[in-house]
This record gives C-alpha cells, sequence and structure tokens, in this order.
C-alpha cells in the first residue's frame, strides 16, 4: 500500500522533516535530485540534457540534478525562468555551485534538441494558471524532441485534483519523492505524468504525526492482504451471495455477475430472476441457485414474495440492480432489500437508477445512515452519479473525486466512482482508495457486472468490507491489464476478465 498525499500534507511532512526530525533542507534536495540522476543512467548511458529551472526549491533540484549528470559524462545545458532575486535560498546555493564549477545558466531556450529535456520549473506549490512566458516555454518545450522528465510533478498540474492549469508539460517519466500526489494519479494529471516512479529521499511516515493519510492505492504486493481458503471450510464458509439482478429483456448482467463472483471464491450463490433467464443461468453456470419471477407491471404476488425473502435471508451478502430493468417489481425488489439492513448490499446498476428517481428512498438511505448496522456499496460509472446527484454529466466528472467525497458522507455509504481512474470512498471515516490498475480496453459491456461479482467475491472471504471492496477493483483492473496483454485492448470482452482471475487469486 502506498499513501498519497495532496500539497499541503506532503509541504507539512517536508516541513517536518527540516524542522523535527533536524534533516537539512540541502540533503533533501541532494537525494532528490541523486534519485532522478538514478533514473535517466537507467535509460541513458550518456548524452545531452537540457534542465529548466524555476526559482523555488523545484529549480534547486534541477541544478543539482545537473550538476550530478555533468560528472556521469552527459553534456548539460541550465535554463533558469524567473527572476534570480526571486530564487530561494537551497535553489540558489545550488545555482551558485554550478557557477563556481564555471557553468553559464541560461535565460533563452536553445534551439538545438537534446537527449532529455528536464522540467524542474514549479514543483507541487502551483496553484494559479500558467500564461505569459512561463505558458509560452512549456508549450515549445513539449514541442521539442527528446525523452521528458518531470521532478516531482509536471509543471502546470495541480497536485491535488490532476487538472491542467493552463498548459501542462507533457512528460515521459515523472519522478516524485517521499509519497504519491493525487495529481499524479488523477486524469488529466495522469496522462501528462506519463509513467510515475516515486523514491525515497528520507522522509519517513513519522512526520505525519497523528494525521495519518486518508487517501490510498494498491501495489502488486497487497494481493497479499487477501486471506486463504481454510482447508476445513464448507460452501458457507467462502461466502453466501444472492443476486438479484436480470429481466426479461436482460440476461448477461446476471450471467457476469453471478460467474465472476463464483471465479472470485464465493461457494454459494442464489439468484432471484425473471423467469426468462432461467434456462440461461442454468446452462451457463449449472452451480447456481436459482429462484424466478413473472415480469409484470404489478407488485410481485405472495409466493414470489416469499421467494424473494428467502433469498434474501440465505445470504452473507447480497448484489442488487444488473440488468434489473426499471419496472415496478424492480422498484419493489429495491426498496426491500435496501431496507432490510441484514447483509452488505452491493448496489448496480439499474438499481442505482430506480434510487435516482424515488426522493423517499434517498431520504431514508440519508436518514438511516448513522443507524444502518450493514455497509450499503454504490458501484456507479459517471453517467449514473450524475443521475444519483441530478447534476449535469460534464460538471459531476470535472469533480468526480469531490463530488463522491461529499456524497458518500452524505449518504453514509462505501461509493465505487468508476471512470478511468476508479475511486472507492468511504462514508464513514473518509478512506479514499485511487486505483491504478486497469486499461481504456475495459471499457466494454459487462465490465461493471464482472466487478460486482469480484466485490462479492471478496466480502465473502470475510473481509473489512471497505477493504474488501477497495481489493475487488484492484482485482478487477489488475485481470483486465492481463487481458489486454493476451488480446490488446480492442479485442478485450468483459468475461475475458474472469478467465484472468487464476493468476492472483489462489
Amino acid at each position: 500500500m502506498k499513501y498519497v498525499l495532496d500539497k499541503a500534507s506532503m509541504k507539512q511532512c517536508d516541513y517536518c522533516t527540516i524542522t523535527k526530525f533536524k534533516v537539512p533542507g540541502p540533503v533533501l534536495m541532494e537525494r532528490a535530485a541523486l534519485s532522478v540522476c538514478e533514473e535517466i543512467q537507467k535509460r541513458f548511458q550518456k548524452g545531452t540534457a537540457l534542465i529548466v529551472c524555476g526559482t523555488g526549491n523545484n529549480g534547486g533540484d534541477g541544478f543539482a540534478l545537473g550538476r550530478m549528470l555533468q560528472e556521469k559524462g552527459f553534456f548539460v545545458d541550465f535554463l533558469l525562468i524567473g527572476k534570480e532575486e526571486k530564487l530561494t535560498d537551497d535553489a540558489k546555493a545550488q545555482m551558485e555551485i554550478l557557477k563556481a564549477y564555471g557553468n553559464k545558466i541560461g535565460t533563452k531556450l536553445p534551439e538545438k534538441e537534446y537527449t532529455v529535456i528536464i522540467d524542474a520549473i514549479f514543483g507541487i506549490g502551483l496553484s494559479k494558471e500558467v500564461t505569459g512566458s512561463y505558458g509560452e516555454l512549456i508549450r515549445a518545450l513539449n514541442e521539442k524532441t527528446g525523452y521528458k522528465i518531470a521532478i516531482d510533478i509536471p509543471s502546470g498540474i495541480c497536485a491535488d485534483t490532476g487538472k491542467v492549469l493552463g498548459c501542462g508539460f507533457l512528460a515521459d517519466l515523472t519522478v516524485t519523492f517521499g509519497y504519491l500526489k493525487t495529481g499524479l494519479l488523477l486524469y488529466p494529471g495522469a496522462e501528462y505524468a506519463g509513467e510515475v516512479i516515486c523514491r525515497d529521499i528520507g522522509i519517513r511516515d513519522a512526520a505525519f504525526g497523528n494525521e495519518v493519510p486518508k487517501v490510498f492505492t494498491y501495489e502488486i504486493e497487497d494481493l497479499k492482504r487477501i486471506p486463504g481458503r481454510s482447508r476445513t471450510g464448507n460452501k458457507g464458509s467462502f461466502g453466501k451471495l444472492s443476486v438479484f439482478a436480470g429481466s426479461s429483456r436482460i440476461s448477461g448482467a446476471l450471467l457476469l455477475s453471478v460467474l465472476s463472483a463464483y471465479r472470485t471464491g464465493c461457494g454459494y450463490v442464489k439468484a432471484f430472476t425473471e423467469e426468462s433467464n432461467r434456462d440461461i443461468l442454468a446452462r451457463e453456470v449449472k452451480e447456481a441457485v436459482i429462484s424466478t419471477y413473472l415480469e409484470k407491471d404489478t407488485l410481485l404476488k405472495e409466493e414470489e414474495t416469499s421467494d424473494l425473502r428467502n433469498t434474501y435471508e440465505f445470504a452473507t451478502e447480497v448484489i442488487l440492480g444488473p440488468g434489473m430493468g426499471l419496472g415496478s417489481m424492480a422498484e419493489e425488489i429495491t426498496a426491500y432489500v435496501l431496507k432490510e439492513d441484514k447483509k452488505p448490499v452491493i448496489v448496480d446498476a439499474d438499481a442505482l437508477t430506480i434510487i435516482s428517481r424515488n426522493e423517499k428512498l434517498q431520504e431514508y438511505l440519508c436518514f438511516s445512515r448513522d443507524s444502518r448496522k450493514f455497509p450499503i456499496i454504490f458501484t456507479p460509472h459517471p453517467g449514473e452519479f450524475a443521475r444519483l446527484l441530478s447534476k449535469d454529466l460534464k460538471e459531476v466528472k470535472e469533480n468526480l473525486l469531490q463530488e463522491g467525497i461529499a456524497y458518500a458522507k452524505k449518504m453514509g455509504i462505501i461509493l465505487v466512482c468508476k471512470d478511468a481512474r476508479t475511486f472507492v470512498i468511504d462514508g464513514r471515516d473518509g478512506r479514499v482508495y485511487i486505483n491504478c490498475s486497469g486499461n481504456e480496453g475495459m471499457a466494454t459491456a459487462g465490465s461493471g457486472d464482472v466487478l460486482t461479482g469480484m466485490l462479492a467475491g471478496m466480502l465473502g472471504r470475510q473481509m473489512e468490507p471497505y477493504e474488501a471492496v477497495c481489493m475487488g477493483v484492484f482485482l478487477h483492473g489488475l485481470c483486465g491489464d492481463r487481458a489486454k496483454e493476451r488480446n490488446g485492448s480492442a479485442y478485450l470482452m468483459a468475461s475475458d476478465m474472469i478467465k484472468e482471475l487464476p493468476e492472483f487469486l489462489e
């Protein structure tokens, strides 16, 4: 697990490291520069380098880096943007070292090309639009050939949101220090950052004090967090899942959710679905237990209501919504499942739309947030989330993380905001997981249904619910990445992700 910090938290860590733990700022600067130098040497043994430095400490990192590259045999040109009298003390000290060695610091962009171009202009502190000569320079750097490297964060990218502040440096590689920054993981910042490598420069977790970060991401090593299967367990030991999904028009969402849940480790899966899905599900997933109802424009009959209750009571966790439709029966099932509060419930697809249209159900969920005993997990894509918020889709996408945090807190839910970067937000304690697995090939019909099944599989392993959901999202992305490696993104289908599960699960 890696913590992800905003700029205020990172600045506080720097300050605490320097003042409380007595690590001098120039030492951190030297170590930062050395880490970038090492990454460059992994890719290029020699060549030419242009280092563009601002007047802050990011520029100081750049000056120090250039000196180290010269020692390794690189020919280095230095460019200072900004007035020399505005240099920070540490940056000025680094520039004076260069001058003492006979280096000249240019003020105009050379017309020649370079092996590597290093952006050391702004760092994480930028908060205003990049305009004027700064914007012109960054755009000119983007036009040059050569391998482009950003120190800490590409200039022009907001460290908190990933938004482009006017214009941004397009890096092939970003070497950041201490901890990942939110803006490096969120789009469009993630696209500008290119490959992101986080290097240790001597800032330790002790610098957090009593404020441990609530934002994090997983790495492949975190799969070890998934509990194994007990040799003495039975089918009830690994999750009994009830799936309320499917309609007379849609069967695939039900099928994918059930199959994904079984393949992720659920011991027993029972479906409550429209009658026309019985033969399809029984043929494709012989292990599934099935109860059905006949779809009509009225409420469930007494026998169907009994089956609904029995299916719900059977479960240790519940899936609600995939392909279920929006009719009166689907509304009745949704209201019943959400109000029972006896099991964790994963709410997806049509159930989310039903909630967005039902003010009373929304009021109930909001009112019951503090008394609720079991977690409710919403898994909307941006369109579904916009409907839940009754807001414009463009507005929601531009502020997805902020909107998600506010909504999860209001409703007291675990919210999975599905997008190019999926967030998992705990509305109770404010934890935020940013998922970095996955790829564009997963933007295909049924991908969300596969995810829903994987989330249920993780819940069935008796993990803490929020961690189970985060791990399910991570696993889903890993399977998508492996499927892309095998087949390419254009060829990828949702069912391909299920086939990759043996690569990552015991």
